[in-house]
């Protein structure tokens, strides 16, 4: 990945954006920061396009919110808003998610803390 789509994507401001860049780092070649260049895709975009899918599966404890989403699901977001898929070639189509098993790992994240 070249210095210039570094700077595009944004410097990590959180544990999660950090956990982004490292998953997609491998998988981003030519045509793709070309994508990123043109599209003006960032880091911050990706986690409010992550959030905005995530919010559909939101639980309301108090006044709390949070969305039991796997790491699985999380990236296969990560990856249709950078257009890539396992390989790094062009996306594939991603199914919509179903509900996990109880004994899946689950990505608990408080959506509200987020929007601060």
């Amino acid at each position: 990945m070249t210095e210039e789509t570094l700077k595009l994507l944004g410097k990590p401001a959180n544990d999660m954006e950090k956990g982004i860049l490292e998953y997609i780092t491998p998988m981003i070649f030519t045509p793709q920061e070309n994508v990123i260049e043109h599209k003006k895709l960032t880091l911050k975009g990706c986690v409010e396009h992550c959030m905005k899918k995530g919010k559909q599966f939101e639980i309301k404890s108090g006044n709390f919110g949070f969305a039991p989403i796997s790491p699985e699901q999380h990236f296969a977001w990560v990856r249709e808003y950078f257009g890539l898929d396992d390989t790094g070639a062009l996306p594939k189509a991603i199914p919509m998610p179903t509900a996990q098993p109880a004994a899946a790992p689950v990505l608990n994240i408080n959506l509200d803390d987020l929007f601060d």
